[in-house]
């Protein structure tokens, strides 16, 4: 059981071996800081700390009791390539 106000620190990193920008690019910097704020407007997390780096990020996050972190991390992947990313092209 995990107790109310656990913080988790998650890693996310761009795969290896393959072009991709950088994290840290203006836009993209930009867009994936919204999708972050959008998930903690739903309540999907809590940002304690969200760190974005040229190939990866950091965040220490606290999440809902009833939700997996795989899941809302999965999710909120999946939110940002479909919703936020595209505003970017």
């Amino acid at each position: 059981m995990v107790e109310d106000g656990a913080l988790f620190h998650v890693r996310v990193a761009l795969e290896r071996g393959l072009k991709q920008d950088s994290l840290t690019d203006p836009p993209l910097a930009r867009a994936i800081l919204d999708s972050a704020t959008q998930y903690q407007q739903k309540e999907r997390w809590h940002i304690t700390v969200f760190l974005v780096m040229p190939d990866h990020l950091h965040a220490l996050l606290s999440l809902p009791r009833n939700e997996s972190m795989s899941s809302v991390i999965s999710d909120w992947k999946r939110f940002h390539a479909r919703h936020v990313a595209r505003r970017l092209f």
